[in-house]
């Protein structure tokens, strides 16, 4: 199976903001899906266990300089496996279904 970095990057749709190297960026993710505003995809994945930030994240400049309202983050950690992440990615999906984008 993928990292979780790299089964959002296959998401159609998605799009990580930030590094794409672990050393500069650490843990955290934070990515946008277009059409969907990250509150939205933020309910999608609290609704299925997903703990996730939604926001600005104390950066609202990068929000600017990317042209997005806010993004959506998860921070993966050792506590997190497989599943957890399998339930993270059907749950953008579900949204995106949902939203029909």
């Amino acid at each position: 199976a993928l990292p979780i970095f790299e089964r959002l990057e296959a998401l159609p749709g998605v799009h990580v903001v930030g590094p794409r190297d672990n050393t500069a960026r650490g843990s955290a993710i934070s990515f946008v899906v277009d059409g969907l505003h990250p509150h939205d995809v933020g309910q999608f994945l609290d609704d299925r266990g997903v703990a996730v930030r939604v926001g600005h994240h104390c950066a609202w400049p990068v929000c600017r300089r990317f042209g997005v309202p806010a993004t959506t983050r998860m921070s993966p950690y050792i506590y997190n496996d497989r599943s957890d992440i399998d339930t993270a990615v059907e749950g953008i999906v579900s949204a995106q279904r949902f939203f029909g984008v």
